[in-house]
C-alpha cells in the first residue's frame, strides 16, 4: 500500500476527531463550569491551530470558539507577563 493515500488521510483524520472528541470530554470532567457557560472559550498556543480541536469543543459543549490571530505569540506573552510577575513579588 502506498503511504499518503486517500484512504490514510481518511483514517488519520477520523483518528485525529476520536482523539480531539476524548479531550473535549475530559475537559467537562476537569472544567465543569464549560458546561455552564453561555460564553465563548478563548484558545491560545499550539493547540489553537488544530482546527478538529476547536471544533470538538464547539460540539461537545456547544459554545463558540475563539481563535486568536496569533495564539502561539498569545500563549508565549502570557507566560512572560506570568515570570515577570512571579520574578516581581519573589525579589520583593
Amino acid at each position: 500500500a502506498q503511504v499518503g493515500t486517500r484512504d490514510d488521510e481518511a483514517a488519520l483524520g477520523r483518528i485525529s476527531r476520536g482523539v480531539f472528541a476524548a479531550f473535549a470530554s475530559n475537559l467537562s470532567r476537569l472544567f465543569p463550569e464549560l458546561r455552564k457557560t453561555k460564553r465563548r472559550v478563548v484558545m491560545t498556543g499550539g493547540g489553537a491551530l488544530l482546527g478538529s480541536l476547536s471544533g470538538a469543543i464547539k460540539t461537545k459543549f456547544g459554545i463558540e470558539v475563539e481563535i486568536l490571530t496569533n495564539p502561539q505569540t498569545a500563549a508565549a506573552l502570557g507566560a512572560a507577563i506570568t515570570a515577570r510577575a512571579h520574578f516581581i513579588k519573589s525579589n520583593s
